[in-house]
């Protein structure tokens, strides 16, 4: 796919192998030899799969379509995008209108940590002690992690090479 973002391209990967999963559909050179209608059928129907079934955010809905799309559009697919868009819905809003985002308590952080795997708890424990974004955890690699001893602490380097580098620390 032509996504010039490598962190793009990640996130576009995953939501097309997600749709083609939905399918039962092993390779993608399968997808454009469809009817574009039978096309638009089969993504209305993903597109209320995951809304109604999974309970799927429409942001997140939407990304996962943005993948499809310009799966479709590198292939010269033609579809009714405004039709297929309208099944999506809006976006949710939360009960806490006028409320401001917070960190997670001391005492929810543990919470989730008790239901947790040795993996998620490792999960966990980096986001809530870096304040780190979920979605840079696919791109961390062990050589972005760097221990500095004169602080007892790691510095990780997260979106290496990237316009959005930025370095988050965390202490043992």
């Amino acid at each position: 796919m032509a996504v010039h973002s490598p962190f793009s391209r990640v996130t576009y990967q995953s939501a097309l192998s997600l749709y083609m999963r939905y399918r039962n559909i092993e390779s993608c050179d399968l997808l454009p030899q469809e009817d574009p209608r039978r096309i638009q059928g089969y993504l209305i129907d993903y597109i209320i799969y995951m809304r109604e079934e999974l309970k799927v955010a429409s942001t997140t809905i939407n990304t996962r379509i943005a993948a499809v799309r310009k799966f479709y559009d590198c292939n010269d697919i033609e579809l009714k995008w405004k039709k297929i868009k309208s099944y999506v819905g809006r976006a949710r809003t939360t009960k806490n209108k006028g409320k401001k985002d917070r960190p997670y308590t001391s005492l929810e952080i543990l919470k989730m940590l008790e239901k947790a795997d040795e993996r998620g708890r490792a999960i966990i424990l980096l986001m809530a002690s870096t304040g780190m974004r979920a979605g840079a955890l696919p791109s961390l690699k062990i050589r972005n992690l760097e221990r500095i001893e004169k602080y007892s602490l790691y510095k990780i380097t997260v979106y290496e090479n990237n316009d959005e580098e930025c370095n988050n620390f965390l202490y043992p």
